[in-house]
């Protein structure tokens, strides 16, 4: 049978092989066509190679391009057309660490401040928010400089926030948390970034903070291809460092891509944009997240964070979150799903019932379908998913409590609030200043934090 298309993308060690639905036959030869993986449909190809061919299966060089290839994307051509199927890679192979994710006895979790507390507490979870600008710098700075060497470029990350950070997972990792990234964007959140780096890191449509408290934190700059470079470089920094087999650095094993991003116009703010556009960057961003971190550890779990307003939209939000959790997957050609677990973080409602708004502590374990809000409660207590997501794909049909969704069987769909909706006015804080550890202090030791 000739090929039709293409069923899988996998990344080996040296290789990408594109798996066929049929054969390629000696007087129709393949091409592959490699494109960047920022809107790939927009953009010229970075190259045509001529593959090996074995059967259905397709083979050329991971670093054909002069650059790491697992994040690239990738079209079959046949007779001068491409062909319809999976685009990018979904499977990694031979990744450099490959230890099981953790299993603790619960649930518990908090953003822990002090560790004794939280071992009193019996906490096992723990996650903790690392932004974009805070750990990466444009220049080498004498006595402050972490280098960094990725997919041929060095970069250089900022030593004593990185030192000051290593000592927050060191402590969580002794008590034994299991510790989940938040991945921010954000101009000023510990550290002060340098303006014309900023400019590169942020998303090239960001607003900016506005007085109605939109704009907080920017979507990550994923549409430029040196914003796409730093963030590659974010991730696999964060990796190599903190899945080390000794722990040296203590152990984190999970990433949730922004904060809450059905309310992206405050939290993941990429400016006005059709929904559809944005849901295309977003998931560019988690795609390149698990491909970059899965290289180096390949259990390393990937997530998305939405907020508890279920059915309705929050005077903040921009979209009802059961949309990311119901909306059927109807990808478009040539898209291909991230293996990464895509579980819904919602955010726990502690003192007020999602359903009544009165006052209640534990919230209920059962909600219908219709219910403003969810709580992990909630999803402690439920075996299925809301009868009111009829569309939802086969992938998302288990316990949202327990769900490992790929990536791509979500399609999540978000854009700037209507102009009736006024977001709810909130006592913002005012910039912080510098903390210490972002500016390097000179002891008798030598630079130290």
């Amino acid at each position: 049978m000739t090929a039709t298309t293409v069923k899988t993308i996998t990344a080996t060690a040296d290789s990408i092989r594109i798996c066929l639905d049929g054969v390629v036959s000696a007087e129709t030869p393949a091409k592959v066509i490699v494109f960047s993986p920022i809107l790939a449909e927009e953009v010229e190809p970075i190259a045509t190679l001529t593959p090996g061919v074995e059967g259905n299966t397709l083979t050329v060089s991971r670093f054909a391009c002069g650059r790491d290839g697992v994040c690239l994307s990738y079209g079959v051509q046949v007779d001068d057309e491409l062909i319809e199927g999976v685009q990018y890679v979904e499977t990694i192979e031979d990744s450099l660490r490959s230890f099981p994710y953790p299993v603790v006895d619960t649930k518990k979790g908090l953003q822990v401040v002090d560790y004794a507390d939280a071992r009193e507490l019996g906490v096992r979870h723990s996650a903790i928010n690392v932004n974009e600008g805070d750990f990466l710098m444009p220049d080498y700075v004498e006595g402050n400089t972490i280098e960094f060497e990725h997919d041929g470029r060095t970069f250089y990350f900022r030593k004593s926030h990185v030192e000051h950070m290593d000592k927050t997972f060191v402590g969580l990792t002794e008590i034994g948390c299991v510790i989940t990234f938040i991945l921010l964007n954000s101009p000023h959140w510990r550290c002060d970034i340098d303006p014309a780096f900023w400019d590169v890191i942020k998303h090239p449509a960001y607003t900016g903070k506005a007085d109605d408290g939109t704009g907080l934190i920017s979507a990550f700059n994923l549409v430029t291809e040196e914003g796409l470079a730093y963030y590659r470089a974010f991730i696999a920094f964060l990796t190599e460092r903190y899945t080390r087999e000794d722990q040296a650095y203590g152990r984190v094993v999970g990433m949730i891509v922004s904060n809450e991003v059905d309310a992206g116009y405050i939290w993941a703010n990429s400016g006005e944009m059709d929904m559809e556009t944005y849901v295309r960057e977003y998931a560019t961003a988690l795609r390149v997240t698990w491909q970059t971190a899965a290289t180096i550890y390949a259990n390393m779990r990937v997530f998305i964070s939405i907020d508890h307003f279920w059915t309705r939209i929050s005077p903040c939000a921009t979209i009802r979150p059961v949309i990311c959790w119901c909306t059927s997957t109807r990808s478009p050609p040539r898209r291909g799903r991230s293996p990464g677990t895509l579980p819904t973080i919602p955010t726990p409602r502690i003192s007020t019932s999602p359903i009544s708004g009165t006052t209640s502590w534990p919230p209920p374990t059962t909600m219908p379908p219709s219910s403003p809000s969810r709580t992990w409660r909630y999803w402690h207590g439920s075996s299925t998913v809301p009868s009111s997501c009829s569309t939802a794909s086969a992938a998302a049909s288990s316990s949202p409590s327990r769900a490992s969704t790929p990536i791509g069987h979500l399609k999540v769909k978000f854009c700037k609030p209507a102009p009736t909706v006024t977001p709810t006015a909130r006592s913002w804080k005012s910039p912080r200043s510098t903390p210490s550890f972002c500016t390097p202090t000179t002891t008798t030791e030598g630079n130290s934090v």
